[in-house]
């Protein structure tokens, strides 16, 4: 069991789905160690955790941690955690986990169900635009499911006037009847995943993210500049992908890149989208 009055804070993280869970134990400000939910410690380590963001991202070196491959270490050099894959949240909130296919979030700074200080000035200039889905506008770290992303894509080309002229088209996708996702394959801005299916539920990657903007960029009239950002991960983007990732960064709106990179210098192809980033990049396509 984990030691009673040890640590000041506890905070649990969870899987996405699945009822696992683990318990991240705080003292002094630092991360002391992490329990599996029978008590069993997994990891042990003291990293000091502070409020360090540079560009919306971690700072991993002002956070005295650092990552190589599928390992946390500390500057000290001690491996704290093993993962088989790991990313942080780009509002600085979280730690997102990967073992053995199941994702794990811990939040190192409590979370209020408010967007990040980042992300609350176009959230809010979003709302006032009338382009926000109701359903969207809590739990703004969570990651934004693909059919989601889409309705928020077609709520913004609605509120600019754009629209397919036939309303009675067929459902293209096996998975999802959702008139925002039909309509948005009607207009060319969504394939699908193959074999006739959409999967509306999962979280969208951010290249997919990128080629439903750069689409739906190109119905609102935006044409790719020659000076798109270049990214250290640009070899991890997919093929289908990488023509759309560079197009949707060399644009602007609201004075910055639609969509840029997660910090270091990546992209993160395969990482998820949070929703409040997805409302982030919509408003900026939006307003141009």
């Amino acid at each position: 069991m984990i030691p009673a009055g040890r640590y000041e804070e506890l905070r649990f993280s969870y899987d996405y789905g699945t009822d696992d869970e683990t318990v991240w134990c705080f003292h002094d400000g630092k991360l002391c160690a992490i329990y599996d939910k029978q008590g069993r410690k997994i990891a042990t380590a003291p990293i000091p955790i502070e409020d360090c963001t540079h560009d919306g991202g971690y700072d991993w070196p002002q956070l005295g941690l650092y990552s190589a491959g599928d390992r946390i270490y500390t500057t000290d050099g001690d491996c704290i955690l093993q993962a088989d894959l790991l990313r942080t949240e780009w509002s600085g909130n979280a730690i997102y986990i990967q073992r053995n296919g199941k994702w794990q979030v811990a939040m190192l700074h409590p979370y209020d169900g408010s967007p990040s200080a980042w992300a609350e000035p176009e959230i809010n200039a979003a709302e006032s635009a009338g382009i926000l889905p109701d359903a969207l506008k809590v739990s703004w770290d969570m990651p934004i499911s693909r059919e989601d992303f889409c309705v928020l894509v077609m709520q913004a080309l609605h509120q600019q006037g754009i629209a397919v002229d036939d309303p009675s088209i067929s459902d293209p996708f096996t998975d999802t009847s959702h008139e925002d996702v039909v309509e948005a394959y009607a207009l060319g801005i969504v394939n699908g995943v193959g074999n006739g299916r959409f999967a509306p539920d999962e979280s969208i990657t951010r290249e997919e993210a990128a080629k439903m903007l750069w689409k739906a960029a190109i119905l609102l009239g935006y044409q790719a500049t020659d000076e798109p950002l270049s990214f250290a991960d640009q070899n991890k983007i997919s093929d289908w992908a990488l023509e759309s990732v560079n197009a949707i960064s060399s644009i602007s709106g609201a004075g910055r890149p639609v969509m840029h990179g997660t910090g270091n210098n990546r992209f993160s192809p395969k990482g998820s989208y949070t929703r409040e980033q997805a409302a982030a990049t919509v408003y900026r396509l939006y307003i141009g």
